[in-house]
């Protein structure tokens, strides 16, 4: 071999242990990367659980507020109930004097409305109140004692009854 050849031939190692260098360093950036990669989606599954659980949290609260029963909304109620119940003593009261009075002449003994006994109703009607506490009769605004039903001056048929309810 001359010296040209052996020249040559060093050259030639020089660049193989050169390219076996940069082939090692760019194994080792790529095992690097790929770590990364394995990291970053690791971080991604979990940025994407918390976001679902955070949409979920986001629904229910949305859900709970909407169900969610404010102290006006239940004076409201509360209200309403008692109006209610009011309403539903003149009629206990409209029917007592109604069954007390005799049936008149016009009414014809298949048309006569049957006779509903007035303390089923008073039981059937009865209102708890929103705590659940005993039920209590419906209290006048004006004195804070129970209201006693109304009696009409005429009686009503039940028609006439529901018809002004």
């Amino acid at each position: 071999m001359t010296d040209s050849e052996k020249q040559q031939l060093r050259q030639f190692e020089a660049r193989v242990r050169q390219l076996l260098l940069q082939y090692k360093t760019l194994q080792d950036e790529n095992l690097a990367l790929r770590q990364t990669i394995e990291r970053q989606q690791t971080n991604i599954d979990s940025l994407a659980q918390q976001l679902q659980q955070a949409q979920l949290d986001y629904k229910t609260l949305k859900t709970a507020r909407m169900i969610e029963v404010s102290d006006g909304d239940l004076k409201n109620a509360k209200q309403t109930i008692t109006r209610l119940v009011r309403e539903v003593n003149k009629c206990i009261g409209l029917l007592s004097a109604e069954q007390f009075t005799a049936p008149d002449a016009s009414t014809q003994k298949g048309d006569a409305e049957p006779q509903i006994p007035v303390q089923d109703i008073s039981d059937a009607l009865e209102v708890t109140d929103v705590n659940n506490s005993t039920s209590a009769p419906a209290i006048t605004e004006s004195t804070g004692k129970p209201q006693e039903p109304e009696v009409a001056a005429e009686p009503m048929s039940l028609m006439d009854l529901f018809s002004t309810v």
